[in-house]
């Protein structure tokens, strides 16, 4: 739940219920403000005209989920936190070229370039890097960061929602933060984040027994394309289910309502791009086709014949 050591899509996922930034892309590719008032640029004197530091404003009357201010302090430790030399994050170039990140006020930020920045929205912004609560994580920085297991487990949030129950490798469980700024959200009093099994069962607990309401990263191929001339079989199952549907090596599982029924019913079994056998090489590429439905039914049938037809 700490995207800071986090390694996988599935786990950013999981994060941004509960952990946010300044800003964000919305799905036209533009910013907009999360715990931002607005999005700093020079005609609004957010970004210096020398092009070397933006000044961040948070909205007033923020909470942490435990009820305490969200202050520019946090804002700062966050920064220190992610650049600190003996943790290591991966993420570190999104702060290539930060001087310094300063305080100005209880609900301003003012980060420093050492060069003209003409894109300064690196820091605070991405999905990886989000507000962290500086008194939860005073004592977990540098070297000492992967051992805080109670707070990377489980961290105080600005988001929607708070971690209830955490389990690795299988799932996390949220409620409603009751301190969310916004009193009309989230619409869903909680929320099961399942992972592990694979990509098959995780197909079925959307489309058929209805436990889950989005599956992440489901896919169906089939198992009778060869991998280039090498002539050595794709990592797929006999079955046609992939056994690595999720960056880890494990599938993804249900998430939340609220984004999962618009998502679900837009699934389709088909393969994923990368796993098209070159025309030239396929030893059998009869099945290398779309099923084009979620019916089940159909896929099992498809599947079938295409193991049959394996030479």
């Amino acid at each position: 739940m700490n995207p800071y050591l986090s390694g996988g899509e599935k786990d950013y996922t999981a994060a941004s219920l509960v952990l946010e930034r300044l800003a964000g892309f919305d799905q036209d590719g533009k910013l907009f403000p999360r715990l931002a008032q607005d999005i700093p640029i020079v005609a609004n004197g957010g970004v210096s005209k020398d092009l070397k530091s933006i000044t961040w404003k948070l909205k007033p009357g923020l909470k942490w989920s435990d009820g305490s201010p969200v202050t520019a302090r946090d804002v700062v430790f966050t920064a220190n936190y992610c650049m600190d030399p003996k943790f290591g994050w991966a993420f570190l170039n999104l702060f290539k070229g930060v001087d310094k990140v300063e305080a100005l006020d209880d609900l301003t930020v003012e980060v420093t370039f050492k060069d003209p920045t003409p894109v300064p929205y690196g820091p605070f912004v991405s999905t990886v890097s989000p507000i962290i609560q500086a008194k939860q994580f005073a004592d977990c920085q540098g070297e000492k960061a992967p051992t805080c297991t109670e707070a990377n487990f489980n961290p105080i949030g600005t988001g929607p929602y708070v971690v209830t129950s955490f389990k690795p490798n299988d799932s996390i469980e949220f409620k409603a933060n009751p301190n969310y700024r916004d009193p009309d959200k989230p619409h869903f009093a909680d929320v099961n984040f399942k992972g592990g099994g694979d990509a098959l069962a995780a197909a079925r607990a959307v489309l058929q027994t209805g436990e889950y309401d989005f599956g992440w990263n489901i896919q169906h191929l089939q198992p009778c394309h060869r991998w280039g001339g090498s002539g050595t079989r794709s990592p797929h199952r006999n079955d046609g289910t992939r056994r690595s549907a999720a960056p880890d090596g494990r599938s993804g599982g249900g998430a939340d309502r609220e984004h999962g029924r618009r998502d679900a019913r837009h699934g389709h079994w088909q393969p994923h791009p990368s796993a098209a056998p070159a025309p030239s090489e396929a030893g059998s590429n009869r099945c290398y086709r779309h099923p084009g439905s979620c019916d089940l039914a159909q896929a099992r049938s498809h599947r079938r014949q295409c193991v049959r037809a394996t030479p």
